[in-house]
């Protein structure tokens, strides 16, 4: 029979356990990388702001004083109203730790204190808020009357199977989300339906949305919100990894790599990234999201 450390009393009692003294292992999420938090919480971008709620300024149509003329024609004096307002509601989150005093001081000494024990408490606080954030970030409230749950993509990237410009208001808001999609018909985002990840039926339905919502202001001035600063197309597992194996399909010179293009695939130079938070969702959706905008 062969005798073990724990086997000797002696041993067991006058020796401490090895550990790698101040180091913990985070073993708290089921999903290998969160979005929301660190695109949406960034030091340049976290602004507090005043006012009742956040208010949107858009240009819903030009003032139609443009023609063609001879020459001494007297101008158009018809004004028109072009600009409409909306607004989204703040919504708030909490996340906090709680500890005795008494806990700090024995949790203490540097021959006693194996981790830190205020500051697990305080990263697994975190931890916790980077979750709810992430599944706040990739749904929406059920309906209207839920007034306390953040606005996600789903308020804004509506589903439709019907190819076209059809993402109307988000079920449960029948005003829509900042804009009434049937009275601001512009507001409606592009959709498609796909069955598969091939390139003659999902991609080519991207590059049709792509293209279709490229739009760009024919006015050069800074009010105008136009343009990408930062791209990214997000989806579940199973269409990251079509993306990544149409792309190797493309390039004959991929040596002995057998995952060569695993988390460099694109679509017209946006990079796909994995949102775990997305595979539990049985439509497989595929987002396309403008962070310099959203």
């Amino acid at each position: 029979m062969s005798i073990t450390t724990e086997d000797l009393g002696d041993l067991v009692n006058t020796t401490l356990t090895a550990f790698d003294y101040g180091k913990w292992t985070d073993l708290t999420g089921d999903i290998q990388e969160y979005h929301a938090l660190p695109n949406i919480l960034k030091k340049e971008k976290v602004k507090f702001k005043t006012g009742k709620n956040i208010g949107v300024n858009i240009a819903t149509d030009s003032n139609g004083q443009a023609r063609w003329v001879g020459f001494f024609e007297t101008d158009n004096y018809n004004i028109r109203d072009v600009m409409s307002q909306g607004t989204a509601p703040w919504r708030h989150a909490t996340w906090n730790y709680s500890y005795d005093r008494r806990e700090e001081e024995i949790n203490s000494g540097d021959k006693e204190q194996i981790v830190d024990l205020v500051k697990t408490r305080r990263g697994t606080s975190f931890i916790e808020g980077a979750k709810l954030l992430e599944a706040g970030f990739w749904g929406k409230p059920a309906t209207s009357a839920d007034v306390t749950t953040v606005w996600g993509v789903d308020m804004f990237i509506v589903r439709n199977a019907t190819t076209g410009f059809n993402g109307g208001n988000p079920s449960g808001f029948t005003t829509g989300a900042i804009f009434d999609s049937t009275v601001q018909t512009r507001w409606k985002n592009h959709t498609a339906q796909f069955v598969n990840f091939t390139k003659s039926d999902a991609v080519r339905k991207m590059r049709q949305s792509a293209t279709k919502t490229m739009f760009k202001s024919p006015v050069d001035q800074s009010e105008i919100r136009n343009g990408a600063l930062k791209r990214a197309i997000y989806s579940g597992y199973s269409n990251i990894a079509a993306a990544e194996e149409l792309a190797e399909a493309q390039n004959e010179n991929l040596g002995n790599d057998l995952a060569s293009r695993d988390g460099s695939a694109y679509f017209r130079k946006v990079p796909f990234i994995y949102a775990p938070q997305l595979d539990s969702d049985t439509q497989t959706p595929v987002y396309g999201i403008d962070w310099s905008t959203f």
